[in-house]
């Protein structure tokens, strides 16, 4: 596929299939991801991947708890 077309064709999802991902096509979207440029070529990303809704609920609850989840706030 060419990248004008990927580019053409790309979509947002806002609803998503209550379905587990395979673990190995996550860490392949995220080794991806790792290979986007950046501006100053620094690519000190972390990644937490949350499973289960406690994990999310959790994960949530403390970024409110943070300066940094503070747009949360708004959500």
């Amino acid at each position: 596929m060419e990248f004008y077309e990927a580019v053409g064709e790309r979509r947002t999802t806002r609803q998503f299939l209550k379905k587990d991902v395979d673990f190995d096509a996550v860490k392949r979207i995220l080794a991806a991801g790792n290979k986007a440029p950046t501006w100053d070529h620094n690519r000190n990303w972390r990644y937490i991947i949350l499973r289960t809704d406690e994990e999310k609920e959790y994960a949530f609850a403390e970024a409110k708890k943070t300066r940094s989840g503070s747009m949360l706030r708004n959500i």
